[in-house]
């Protein structure tokens, strides 16, 4: 009898594009929060400014469902690939008075416990509930970092010359390995004394790991996380490890053979730990507490049949969870033009809230088929729709109607094709007065 852990959500009750979207990820509370903070930062705005100034903005308050209008439209922004500057001229208010938080609690940068991401706090603490709460994932999990592209000035931004996108915000994420549903991430904020483990490492995976010790996991990972000390940790809370090592790690061990043919493995074990050097193209250092020294047929690159460690077909497997949810993340996502660090946080969470309801909705419909293009037009409806139902204001229902009759109105005649132009007579402006 083979027994496995659940998967999928962790609702029965949810059915439906609607009741899915609003039970999964519970958006009405933190909607009213972006709503009230939005109004309170424009009046803390219009308090500093002058009397005409304050005349020119012609600020008013806006409510969750306008809110849900805007996001709409910029969820829009990824599909039509408009820029960010044509809602600046649309809807400026939105985009001026944007807020997630009150400015008059944060702390100064000077007080211990400041916190750098107060500005969207709310948002990023209702999501990291939110994504553990509704969905139970299956054995094989993978942490990676993805990067947020910044070019501002910003104290905690990042260097990754491995990634396609170099500089900006480091996120630190853990990810189911066969759908790329985002379970946990983090946002690397610089340096913290009161870290409780030892090592940057380990203390990334053991707080992503937080609620998902001692259920038997299996998390893989990349030679950045990978340690004969951190995996024994794991495996004394019940959680099993695999991923590629670096070779001077502490406490790897250093018999392996200088050289070795290619395709060949070497092996050793300790206790429950099992450590390999396989060389291909380079040499390839692993660690696992979930395999022993098996070694499987497979067939190469080539054609031809080659030894490789199970090990390392399971790594190769089940490590690209992360990357499977940034490839979604890259999908039409926000144009994020904005020299605000915590608006274009705020648009990567959008995106990434998306992706988790695409992987949850063809879950449910069972329809494997389904395009994230399809799903965002759908979720733009339900967003926009019932602004417009009750007369919403005029630029928010222009928008929409031009997003989906886009395709149908370009083709029609004398939309697409050219005409020919009435012929105008030339005028000669003849001056009145000459100076000498």
């Amino acid at each position: 009898m083979a027994w496995k852990l659940p998967t999928g959500l962790s609702s029965p009750k949810i059915k439906g594009f609607t009741q899915e979207l609003d039970e999964t990820l519970a958006y009405k509370h933190i909607v009213t929060k972006i709503a009230e903070e939005r109004n309170r930062f424009a009046h803390q705005q219009g308090e500093h400014l002058n009397r005409g100034k304050r005349k020119l903005l012609k600020y008013s308050d806006v409510t969750p469902q306008e809110i849900l209008a805007f996001i709409g439209l910029i969820i829009s922004m990824g599909i039509t690939r408009l820029t960010f500057n044509f809602f600046k001229r649309k809807i400026p208010n939105y985009c001026r008075f944007f807020h997630f938080n009150d400015n008059t609690n944060n702390l100064p940068k000077t007080d211990p416990k400041h916190d750098k991401l107060f500005k969207v706090r709310p948002v990023l603490d209702h999501l990291l509930t939110a994504f553990t709460a509704h969905y139970k994932s299956s054995r094989e999990l993978s942490i990676d970092e993805q990067m947020l592209g910044i070019k501002g000035r910003i104290s905690f931004k990042q260097y990754l010359p491995s990634k396609p996108t170099k500089w900006g915000m480091k996120l630190w994420v853990l990810a189911e390995a066969v759908t790329g549903y985002c379970l946990n991430f983090r946002i690397y904020s610089g340096k913290d004394g009161s870290a409780p483990f030892k090592g940057l490492a380990s203390t990334v995976v053991m707080t992503l790991m937080e609620k998902y010790l001692g259920r038997g996991h299996c998390l893989f990972t990349d030679n950045f996380y990978t340690s004969p000390t951190l995996f024994d940790k794991l495996l004394s809370l019940g959680t099993y490890a695999c991923g590629t090592c670096r070779k001077d790690r502490a406490h790897f061990p250093d018999m392996f053979q200088g050289k070795l043919k290619r395709e060949e493995s070497q092996f050793f074990n300790c206790g429950s730990m099992t450590a390999v050097k396989r060389t291909d193209k380079r040499d390839i250092y692993a660690l696992s507490t979930m395999h022993n020294a098996t070694v499987k047929e497979v067939t190469g690159r080539h054609g031809d049949m080659i030894s490789k460690p199970q090990l390392i077909l399971d790594y190769n497997k089940y490590m690209g969870g992360v990357d499977l949810n940034d490839q979604f993340l890259s999908y039409y996502s926000i144009p994020r033009k904005t020299v605000k660090w915590y608006k274009k946080l705020f648009f990567r969470l959008v995106d990434l809230s998306i992706v988790n309801s695409f992987i949850l909705f063809k879950q449910v419909t069972k329809n494997s088929k389904y395009k994230q293009k399809d799903f965002r037009l759908q979720l733009l409806d339900s967003l926009v729709k019932p602004l417009e139902s009750r007369g919403g204001p005029s630029c928010l229902s222009s928008t929409h109607s031009a997003v989906q009759a886009d395709a149908q109105e370009r083709l029609l005649p004398g939309k697409h094709f050219p005409a020919f132009a009435e012929e105008k007579k030339k005028v000669q402006i003849v001056p009145t007065h000459r100076f000498n």
